[in-house]
């Protein structure tokens, strides 16, 4: 074959699509944070070895917090798993209007900066609608009743569960990697929030033992932070 009919050989372009929500990890929605800190050093670099330092920090950072760590929960029915990590802010007897429809027992967990922040299916079951909130932005650790949430309804085998991922000060979008109708086991990756905030879990009232309590740290998917009563 001559150099002119190699050359003319057409070459077809490879493209590696975008995964679909449900395919998705942490580091699919890290990668544009990551790759932009690091793309904005090397071009600080030449004028300014400073800038470039803290450009590249702050990238390897963002690595850092969209970490996704392989996790196996234990199968047990029974039991209500935390939907991420973090510190046990309250637990409370509160109202859950939307979708429990009544009393329900809430865990508030705080997720700092320095947490994984993939969030967690608490038990199995199918994720029934999800509701998006706009509100404020306070601290998430302190009074955040009126803050930015998205709120999830869950159907499980021991009846209607509520998720809400809840914004902070930095947090100021929630993704999930499901949609409505999808079913799921408990520990499954449900999406995450990004950079910091709160995850709570609400259960109908007195449905279940409550085995955490306010100031414990907990794993996401594997922390049991309730048990189904019989």
């Amino acid at each position: 074959m001559s150099r002119q009919s190699v050359d003319a050989v057409p070459v077809e372009p490879v493209i590696v699509p975008w995964p679909a929500p449900s395919e998705r990890r942490a580091w699919h929605e890290g990668l544009p944070f990551v790759a932009g800190a690091l793309l904005a050093a090397a071009l600080a670099a030449p004028k300014s070895r400073l800038a470039a330092g803290v450009l590249a920090a702050a990238g390897l950072g963002c690595a850092a917090f969209f970490r996704d760590p392989e996790r196996e929960t234990p199968r047990e029915p029974d039991s209500v798993f935390a939907a991420s990590d973090g510190v046990v802010l309250s637990v409370q007897r509160v109202d859950e209007p939307w979708w429990i429809q009544g009393p329900a027992d809430r865990i508030a967990v705080f997720l700092a900066v320095t947490d994984v922040h993939v969030n967690r299916f608490p038990t199995d079951g199918t994720l029934h609608a999800i509701k998006k909130i706009r509100g404020k932005y306070a601290p998430a650790f302190m009074y955040a009743e009126n803050n930015t949430r998205d709120m999830l309804a869950l159907e499980t085998p021991r009846g209607p569960i509520t998720v809400a991922q809840i914004s902070g000060v930095l947090a100021r979008r929630s993704v999930q990697w499901h949609g409505t109708g999808d079913t799921f086991l408990a520990g499954d990756r449900l999406g995450m929030i990004k950079f910091g905030s709160r995850t709570d879990v609400y259960l109908p009232a007195g449905r279940a033992e409550i085995l955490v309590s306010k100031g414990d740290r907990v794993l996401g998917g594997m922390t049991r932070i309730a048990r189904f009563l019989k």
